[in-house]
């Protein structure tokens, strides 16, 4: 194979990984810190499709999965409530981003 296929081959396989953090927690953290991090205007400015599209998927891949069907998983949320999970999510990204800014604070700008 040539390096370029090779090169788009590994392009078509890559995953994501997030160092930050790890443990138990609700997948709308990861989408929000995801998109309000990296994501382009215009995926902010129709945020509403892309969240829908995002869920779709999520609950598709979810079903297909054995061990999302045990009775240990708990159930797949409803929108409304992936919906509820991502805006406070969303509030839990500003919290981190704020404090961050916040250790540099000076008096002054108070």
């Amino acid at each position: 194979a040539s390096s370029s296929s090779a090169a788009a081959a590994a392009a078509s396989s890559a995953a994501m990984i997030d160092f930050q953090w790890s443990g138990v927690g609700v997948p709308e953290m990861d989408v929000a810190y995801l998109l309000l991090s990296s994501a382009a205007l215009p995926v902010l400015n129709d945020l509403e499709t892309f969240l829908r599209g995002y869920y779709e998927e999520f609950v598709a891949n979810a079903a297909g999965n054995e061990d999302a069907e045990s009775d240990a998983s708990p159930p797949l949320p409803s929108y409304d409530q992936f919906l509820k999970d991502f805006k406070l999510a969303v509030v839990d990204y500003a919290r981190v981003v704020v404090g961050y800014q916040w250790q540099g604070a000076k008096a002054e700008w108070m």
